[in-house]
């Protein structure tokens, strides 16, 4: 699916506004179907995990709000350049989203944050195996769903570092992270059809 926004007659704020409802409706088109046919399994369903790039603020952040507090079922693997603002965007949505009344309290098991600088191999590999390894080694590891490669900056940079950025750096992403989808993490090839690749540009 394509979409273009035109902002000739939006402010930012709607123009954010607008882009996560297109995220979210790209992400989870086909759950409302799947989960109205599907009966009561014995144990709960894994959760259904999203990796966000550039995600301890802006519209990453707000990404993962949206992601975390509209479906219950979900986990976030929050990627930082700054693992350390990573942690503190963690904490952050752990402050909003907590709520002792929730059949389902929210914790902290439903955000990892990750350190990732798009513009740097080893450290998208890093990321990579780190994803591989929590898909693999939890008792209850989350269901690897989608890709959204978020991170980017805007202008005043010189353009091979806006390439290295914005260009190269998603390939990185998902060169790395596309394979993971494709076999959810555990080296067996998965057909699972409501899985997405979102690139913010």
């Amino acid at each position: 699916f394509f979409f273009e926004l035109t902002t000739t007659r939006m402010t930012t704020s709607s123009y954010h506004h607008c882009l996560l409802h297109v995220l979210l409706l790209l992400l989870t088109q086909t759950q409302t179907q799947t989960l109205a046919l599907a009966t009561t399994p014995p144990h709960p369903p894994p959760r259904r995990s999203y990796l966000i790039t550039g995600a301890n603020k802006g519209q990453g952040l707000a990404l993962c709000r949206r992601i975390l507090s509209e479906f219950d079922d979900t986990h976030v693997f929050l990627c930082s350049r700054d693992v350390e603002k990573g942690h503190l965007a963690k904490s952050s949505l752990l402050s909003s989203l907590r709520d002792p009344s929730h059949p389902n309290p929210f914790d902290e098991s439903h955000i990892d944050v990750l350190s990732l600088d798009v513009t740097s191999q080893s450290s998208v590999d890093a990321a990579a195996s780190r994803v591989r390894s929590i898909l693999t080694s939890r008792p209850q590891s989350p269901k690897f769903t989608g890709v959204i490669s978020n991170a980017g900056i805007l202008w005043g940079y010189p353009l091979p570092r806006l390439l290295d950025v914005c260009a190269t750096g998603v390939k990185r992403v998902l060169d790395a992270f596309a394979p993971l989808l494709r076999c959810d993490g555990d080296g067996d090839d998965d057909d699972d059809d409501s899985k997405r690749i979102v690139v913010v540009t």
